[in-house]
């Protein structure tokens, strides 16, 4: 049983979400309430416009525009303290050095960062906004013991064994509407979700209802499947020649490895099965799930399906049916 579970505001993520703010990734993944309408968002720009063309902004632009956004930042700020130190306490990862295309733009943005939590008094305006985080966790609904039954369920769905990580589920009221990402370090599993929307002025995380208990699996089940493509990396690579075929697709979701395509066709067929076992979703609605995932590019959902039907019905554990999953796929895309 998994005792380790948090819901909080985190000051790295709000750190990161404001120079994102700045950027053009402001057009993508924050929130696009209008400030007028949005107190906190307000208060953003106002403590934190004079500071817009700092050399933070400017570096976290460049790393924008050669694709370091959606889950790449955020997994990368936590490999860091808290401010004002933001100490580097975990290796940047290979991932993160890729994404951001060398570890050299990695380091000299976290000098930046400093600065910029320095000039602009960054701690100030955390300590200012109190209140208002307490009241985002509060109002959340979010209750732990409803994230535990989550990851017990996937533990049960995966066959994994006993669960010792922390479990942290990072409220980012500047994120845009809707938008979650996953990441594990050591022993520490985040995701990170934006609001349901914004009603009244307030950002609204709202109950674990379908919407939210989606977002949550989806992102903590990277938790489960991701280390073991990790563990598979080699017999995963005789298979990257099927990526040609959805790689336009993938890329445009921002999808830009086979690895990373595996792993979400992998948990969206998963998502489907969960839908069936714990939601009790009638099958028409499990269908239409699973043609919509095809229709944005999902291409092997199906097959993915028809596989991990087949690994309820083996003995296995997720991991040593893993290779299966894999034959599976060559054998339905061959057939086609």
């Amino acid at each position: 049983m998994m005792d380790n579970i948090y819901v909080k505001v985190d000051s790295r993520i709000e750190l990161l979400s404001i120079i994102q703010l700045f950027t053009s990734w402001k057009l993508h993944g924050m929130v696009i309430e209008d400030s007028f309408f949005y107190p906190y968002k307000r208060a953003v720009l106002e403590w934190f416009s004079p500071y817009r063309n700092h050399q933070a902004i400017k570096i976290c632009q460049k790393l924008v525009s050669t694709g370091f956004t959606y889950d790449a930042p955020v997994g990368f700020v936590m490999h860091l303290s808290e401010p004002p130190d933001l100490r580097v306490i975990k290796k940047f990862s290979n991932y993160h050095i890729r994404r951001a295309g060398g570890e050299n733009i990695l380091k000299k943005f976290v000098k930046e960062l400093r600065g910029f939590v320095n000039e602009s008094n960054f701690l100030g305006f955390w300590e200012s906004q109190g209140d208002f985080y307490r009241e985002v966790v509060t109002r959340s609904e979010i209750r732990v013991n409803e994230i535990r039954k989550i990851l017990q369920q996937l533990r049960e769905f995966f066959r994994a064994g006993e669960l010792r990580y922390k479990a942290y589920v990072i409220l980012a009221p500047l994120f845009r509407e809707t938008i979650g990402y996953g990441y594990m370090l050591d022993d520490s599993m985040f995701t990170f979700i934006g609001p349901w929307k914004i009603s009244n002025g307030f950002p609204f995380f709202g109950r674990i209802d379908f919407h939210l208990r989606h977002l949550l699996r989806h992102e903590f089940m990277h938790l489960f499947v991701n280390s073991i493509t990790e563990k598979y990396k080699e017999l995963v690579g005789k298979y990257a020649y099927l990526f040609s075929d959805i790689k336009e697709q993938m890329m445009r979701l921002a999808y830009g490895t086979w690895e990373i395509a595996l792993n979400e066709h992998i948990i969206r067929a998963t998502e489907a099965l969960l839908m069936t076992l714990y939601d009790k979703a009638p099958e028409e609605k499990v269908i239409s799930y699973l043609k919509n995932q095809e229709r944005v590019g999902f291409k092997y959902i199906w097959i993915f399906y028809e596989a991990l039907k087949e690994y309820l019905d083996s003995d296995l554990s997720f991991e040593e049916f893993y290779p299966r999953i894999l034959t599976r796929l060559e054998e339905g895309t061959k057939s086609k």
